[in-house]
């Protein structure tokens, strides 16, 4: 018993090992949702290591996997030292909000002194 053949897709093995080009047209409509070259490069490059088979699909794996952001000695040096930065600076607006807002209740709730008559 034969089988025959398979059903013709249209496909070769090209797109399979290779998905960039098929992956840069479909995304071609979105580059003008990014001001800069290099943040669309970067996205890129981010949706490239999602359907890799990293065993982690965070930043940090795709980003040293791709080595797009770790190719410069000073993020390769000084890695744990980036992650912390950017860590803080992204806590920094929560903290300044809430001081204000501590800051502005208490200037509420202080007594307005009476003004006394002069006369």
């Amino acid at each position: 018993m034969t089988l025959g053949k398979p059903p013709e897709s249209g496909m070769d093995a090209g797109p399979i090992r290779s998905p960039r080009p098929a992956l840069d047209r479909r995304l071609e409509r979105f580059r003008p949702c990014f001001k800069r070259a290099a943040t669309f490069g970067h996205f890129v490059c981010y949706l490239l290591g999602l359907m890799t088979d990293l065993p982690r699909k965070s930043i940090e794996p795709i980003v040293l996997a791709a080595r797009c952001f770790g190719k410069q000695p000073f993020v390769k040096d000084h890695f744990e030292l980036i992650i912390l930065a950017i860590i803080v600076l992204s806590v920094v607006p929560a903290v300044w909000e809430f001081l204000r807002a501590r800051r502005e209740a208490k200037r509420a709730a202080a007594p307005v002194p009476a003004r006394e008559r002069v006369g």
